[in-house]
């Protein structure tokens, strides 16, 4: 993710959250970008006052999307498929306007990796909630495009499917596959009376921690 950082580093929309560091009961707070520490989950959200800037536009996204070797790098790692890579994410762009208003601000989650030795304590909650807090404060959306097996866990936030699941072709760049891909909006109008979204991350958050305690028992049952 640092390379993703650093590649990233002028575009004015991103906002790059991290977890950690750890500590003894669970998970540590959430920071800025920037400081010190272990890092146990991150989460990369875009801010746009007028909505996605379009793909063929002078601010396109693909500026800063597109793979791109970083200072001092002088090839590509041997397993990275980089036009595949290029073609998903220009895909996911260009069918942003078929979906996303056109001049609202909003919020997209683009990133959201978690250590596995980590899972299921909380720590995605409170990057997804990092940035719904914000949207929920300024009125405005946030979106999320993701696999279908993300499709559960974003719900349980109040994210909800726009129109059909998108299929991306790869065949054309060396993989026999079809990519799905779900695109989300979160609203807070969606939200029940009287509860904000803070409270609402808390709810779920609590709950993966309380599953997660389940799933141990278990175990050693």
């Amino acid at each position: 993710m640092s390379g993703q950082r650093a590649r990233l580093h002028g575009d004015p929309s991103v906002r790059f959250i991290q977890i950690g560091p750890e500590l003894e009961d669970g998970i540590g707070p959430v920071k800025a970008d920037g400081e010190e520490g272990d890092i146990i989950a991150l989460a990369r959200w875009h801010f746009y006052p007028s909505g996605p800037p379009a793909v063929d536009g002078p601010e396109s996204t693909l500026l800063w999307e597109r793979s791109s070797l970083l200072e001092g790098e002088t090839e590509w790692p041997e397993a990275f498929n980089r036009a595949l890579h290029d073609h998903i994410l220009e895909s996911r762009d260009r069918a942003r306007e078929t979906w996303i208003p056109v001049g609202k601000p909003c919020w997209i989650l683009t990133h959201l990796v978690t250590r596995v030795d980590k899972r299921g304590k909380g720590a995605a909650a409170m990057l997804i909630g990092w940035g719904l807090v914000r949207a929920g404060e300024m009125g405005c959306r946030a979106y999320v495009e993701t696999g279908v097996q993300g499709k559960l866990i974003y719900e349980k936030y109040g994210f909800r499917q726009v129109g059909e699941t998108a299929r991306i072709d790869c065949k054309s760049f060396g993989e026999d596959v079809v990519f799905p891909l779900a695109n989300m909006e979160w609203k807070p109008e969606n939200l029940e009376k009287g509860v904000d979204p803070e409270s609402k991350v808390a709810e779920v958050q609590a709950e993966a921690m309380e599953e997660e305690a389940e799933q141990k028992l278990e175990l050693a049952g």
